[in-house]
Parts: C-alpha cells; structure tokens; sequence
C-alpha cells in the first residue's frame, strides 16, 4: 500500500510540469506556413505546442509514444495527410548531396537535445508510414558531426546545418525534428529526484522539402 502511494504521488509531481514552447522555424514547419504569408493555409495559432497532446496525455494516455509530427498519438492527426495542416507545401528546395540550414525556436531552461530525419520515399504515397520512414533515415548534423544536438540551458533561436545523404533525391521529403527536452528531474520508476531523469516533454515537427 505505501509502495502504491508513493508511485501515485511521484505520478502527481510529474503532472505539475509547466509546458514549454519550441518549434521547426527553418524550413517552415506544416503549422507554421501561415507566418509567412506565402500560402493561403490554415493558421495553427499554438504551433509552438506540438508536444504530443501535451506531457501528461503522452505519459499517462499514450504510454509516451506521439504523433509522427507531434500530433496526440491518438488523434487528433492535424500535422499528418489528410490532416488540415498537411498540405503538401514544399517550402524549401536543397541540392542533393548538400547542407540544409535548420533554425529551431526553444524557450529557456529547457535542456534536452534535437535530432533531426528525413522520409525520402513520399512520392505519390500519402498514407506511408512516417515513423517506420524516419527511423530509416536519420539525419547527421555538421555542427556536432553526429545526430544529436544538446541544448543546453539557454533559449531563443538555434542554427544549425544538415548533412543531406549523397544518393537522395526527391519531389517530396518529410523533414522530421524531434525535441526531448530535459527538465524534468524525477524518475517515474524510483522517483528519484535526479535532473533529466524518467519521462520528458516532447516536441515533434515535420516540415516538406524537395531535394
């Protein structure tokens, strides 16, 4: 009984999370194509919020697994086709075999660390599974000479540059940013308090480039 009491009342520190902010800047993001006033597209005015449904949702609903472009995992799929955000807008065309600069939007203290990957195979299959797609192909970023950028304590605007595979060429790639942040400090299981330990908000972005 007190093991049960102990568990429900870690469950109910880790709910007081305070939800951040962060989004996919460059290229624009499928939320966030209305800020440039290019294409006439829904305006997703909490594009900044992608994070999954939210921390509790994620980890008390979803069992910590997200939408493949941060949607909640059970709906609804606003950010993948046939969904209102979605609309294929290509918004960036890279070189193949190039760098393609990437800007991310993070709020302060936030700590946690972005990847980035690409879903090269979209052409004329709308309904393909994106988080099969994405595990394929992770994306090396040159500033780290890796696949992990870690962010540290600071906020604002993140530049960074990615290392495009030699042999993909595409009309429409899938952009994917993922971001795990690091803030909380309470382990779900031992309910330790330990910074960056057990489960974290998460932020998902996609955005659709030609190569």
């Amino acid at each position: 009984m007190d093991d049960l009491l102990a568990f429900l009342l870690c469950v109910v520190a880790l709910m007081e999370n305070v939800s951040g902010r962060a989004r996919l800047i460059e290229p624009p993001m499928r939320s966030s194509i209305w800020r440039y006033n290019i294409y006439n597209v829904p305006k997703n005015l909490m594009d900044d919020h992608l994070n999954c449904g939210g921390f509790e949702y994620q980890w008390t609903v979803a069992n910590g697994r997200c939408g493949s472009c941060g949607d909640p995992y059970f709906g609804p799929s606003n950010n993948i086709y046939p969904g209102i955000y979605a609309n294929n807008v290509m918004t960036r065309t890279v070189t193949q075999g190039s760098f393609l600069n990437v800007s991310v939007f993070a709020d302060q203290n936030q700590l946690g660390y972005f990847r980035f990957y690409l879903c090269p195979d979209m052409n004329g299959q709308e309904y393909i599974d994106l988080d099969e797609c994405f595990d394929k192909h992770p994306l090396q970023i040159l500033d780290t000479f890796s696949s992990t950028y870690y962010v540290g304590s600071g906020g604002g605007v993140f530049n960074m540059k990615l290392i495009l595979p030699v042999n993909v060429f595409c009309q429409h790639c899938v952009l994917k940013w993922a971001y795990v942040t690091g803030k909380e400090g309470r382990d779900l299981h031992s309910c330790r308090n330990c910074l960056g330990c057990g489960p974290q908000e998460t932020f998902i972005n996609c955005a659709d480039i030609t190569i």
